[in-house]
């Protein structure tokens, strides 16, 4: 694990990538953004130590996906988790990656979409999405009232991600929207 503080100036980010030789990169869709405006990528496609590319924390657009894996010939695959959830909860898989989805959910965890009071939505219909599994945190430290809030049920169980998106019918999660600013 090769942690990187400062992303300025960006080609300390490519040195330590190669110095570091490292295989898979996390990064968030803005610095996929930057290094497609690397001016001396072309290396990169023969002597690139990475493997693979993972994006979180906000949803990458579309052109951004398609444009870094043409033009470095790397797989850039998509997830989503939050803090509360330890910290991934979906990632598309290597073999069937869908873009623009956030992929399907990891063993272990089970997901819903909820409309407005509470109800199970179909496959396709846009809802809050709801995550359950032992990565899910049991409440926030000292605040009862945002615990109570942040859970869909009494027992603490499904937790309300406040992310607004959708399950198309091969179970791939999308996301479309936040249900509140934080």
């Amino acid at each position: 694990v090769v942690i990187i503080e400062s992303i300025q100036p960006f080609g300390e980010v490519i040195k330590q990538i190669f110095k570091q030789r490292v295989s898979i990169f996390v990064g968030v869709p803005p610095i996929f953004a930057a290094l497609l405006r690397v001016p001396f990528w072309w290396p990169m496609r023969w002597i690139n130590p990475l493997q693979l590319c993972i994006s979180g924390a906000a949803a990458l657009p579309m052109p951004i996906h398609q444009a870094f894996e043409k033009k470095f010939g790397l797989p850039l695959m998509e997830g989503y988790g939050l803090t509360e959830a330890s910290p991934v909860v979906t990632l598309n898989p290597e073999g069937k990656r869908l873009p623009g989805s956030i992929g399907k959910v990891l063993p272990g965890i089970a997901l819903r979409i909820i409309g407005e009071t509470g109800e199970d939505l179909p496959p396709g219909e846009v809802g809050e999405i709801c995550i359950k599994g032992d990565n899910v945190m049991k409440g926030y430290y000292h605040q009862e009232e945002a615990t109570g809030e942040a859970f869909l049920d009494p027992e603490r169980q499904w937790l309300k991600t406040g992310d607004v998106g959708f399950l198309d019918p091969e179970e791939y999660v999308h996301i479309s929207d936040r249900k509140k600013d934080l």
